[in-house]
Order: C-alpha cells, then structure tokens, then sequence
C-alpha cells in the first residue's frame, strides 16, 4: 500500500481541537500518534476515513496551514427551485475574492433530492440537512448571505447561529 504525505500540523491542530474525535481515530487507527509526529504516514484509504471522522473536508489534510477564513455561503434552498445555479455562481466568486479561504456550499454536502425539498414536506428531510447545515457553520469563521428575496426558515437559522457563534457577515459589496 502507498503511504501519502500529509501535513502533520494539521493532523496536530485536529487533535488539539477535537480530542474527541481523535480518541475515536486513535482506536481505529493506532498508527495515528505516528502520522502526527511524521515518522509515518496513512494510505489514501485512511486519509478518507480520516477525513470523515474528523469532519474535515478530504482535501484539507493536505494543506500548508489552516485557511484563515473559512466561508460558509448560506441561501433559500428549499423554496428556490434555482438554488443550484445560485450557490455554484457565489462559490466562484467567492473563490476568486478569498482565494486563501476555504469556501463551504451545503450543496457539496447535504446529498437531498432536490424534488423531497421542494416538492415534498418531509420535516424530517429538512430537519436532518439543517442539523448537517449547523455543524459545519460552527467552524466557519465567517458566513455570506446570497442577496435574494425568498423566504428560507433554514437561511434564517443559519443566520441567527452565526450571529451567535460571532461569525463574520460578509456583505456582497466587500466582493
């Protein structure tokens, strides 16, 4: 199997931050002290693994140092039948203002047809994307709002969490 490097600060940062979740990968992994230190390093097997538990994008173990910022782009998703197209145009440029950030989309991960969130009414669909929405928001550092007029309970949570957790509104006019 091939071993792949990865940065050994981060993997430190992520068992500083999250000791937890650490516990939890040092009972699956064992090596896991001998990736931190660099004496040794995982396979791309357990890189996704890794990834997973700890909650962190895959591409993150691989980074020179943390993202300062953070961004988590929030919008009607459930009453917007275009939600798609908004969040992917914002992303990029978003991408092109911060290009040290880290830009989150709920599109790349919350995995819901778009049919059971528009069409349906399924509380319990919507219930667990804004549960998975949340815990991601809590380690962003900030949070864009997509500038529309459609009502969005879920846009509304998400803005009330991140006034509350101190994050830093970004407006479209700083882009």
């Amino acid at each position: 199997m091939n071993k792949i490097f990865i940065n050994k600060a981060i993997l430190l940062e992520l068992k500083e931050k999250k000791i937890g979740l650490y516990n939890k990968c040092k009972n699956i992994f064992p090596d896991l002290d001998k990736w931190i230190s660099g004496e040794d390093y995982p396979t791309y097997i357990q890189l996704i693994e890794l990834s997973k538990i700890f909650k962190v994008p895959f591409r993150y173990l691989f980074l020179d140092k943390k993202p300062s910022k953070i961004i988590y782009i929030s919008g009607a998703i459930s009453n917007d039948p275009f939600y798609r197209y908004k969040f992917k145009k914002w992303k990029e440029i978003l991408e092109k203002s911060y290009p040290n950030a880290e830009i989150i989309c709920p599109i790349d991960f919350i995995k819901i047809g778009t049919k059971k969130l528009i069409e349906g009414n399924n509380k319990d669909i919507w219930a667990d994307a804004m549960i998975k929405c949340l815990k991601v928001l809590k380690n962003c550092t900030d949070i864009f709002i997509i500038p529309e007029n459609i009502p969005s309970n879920g846009k509304e949570i998400e803005i009330i969490f991140a006034d509350h957790l101190g994050l830093n509104f970004i407006s479209p006019y700083e882009i």
